[in-house]
């Protein structure tokens, strides 16, 4: 069963982890929708930073 936040929830969670040294592994997994497989594969030439897009090609299981 999926577990949805509502938006108050989502702000505050993200007010919570902001600065934290693994901050960019939440927003990846929460605004995306990536799997950790994906956050660990993902390559700094997967983003695009001109068109704010990513590309993921890779998975590895954990």
């Amino acid at each position: 069963m999926a577990f949805i936040w509502t938006e108050e929830e989502a702000t505050t969670f993200f007010r919570a982890i902001d600065g934290h040294r693994h901050e960019i592994i939440f927003v990846l997994a929460i605004h995306c929708g990536m799997r950790m497989g994906e956050i660990h594969a993902l390559r700094f030439s997967d983003i695009d930073l001109k068109r704010g897009d990513y590309i993921c090609e890779a998975y590895h299981g954990l």
